[in-house]
């Protein structure tokens, strides 16, 4: 089985995650994560802005949230054919990034 990492970024300029932000970042990922792994591809569309753009590593951009449910349900379909699922474990910030690493 393979986990993969997730990292957001924020400005430069914002204050470090509080606490709060902190529980916040970790709910919406876990549910996120949670949502994938459970081959729920509605549930992770809809964690998206009607006209979000996503910008996965290795494939072409896609804008809008039903573009976005499409790109999913075939991600999805290969990660469990692949046997990979996200774990999240820690919550990591450095400078401008937060990563939410396995």
């Amino acid at each position: 089985m393979q986990s993969i990492g997730t990292v957001l970024k924020r400005s430069e300029t914002a204050a470090p995650a509080s606490g709060t932000d902190e529980a916040a970042i970790r709910a919406q990922t876990t549910s996120w994560a949670k949502a994938y792994n459970g081959g729920d591809v509605k549930a992770v569309a809809a964690q998206y802005a009607d006209d979000a753009l996503l910008l996965a590593p290795g494939a072409p951009g896609v804008s809008g949230r039903a573009a976005i449910l499409d790109f999913f349900t075939k991600d999805v379909a290969g990660s469990k054919a692949a046997g990979v699922v996200f774990n999240i474990n820690r919550l990591l910030q450095e400078g401008w990034e937060v990563a939410l690493h396995s």
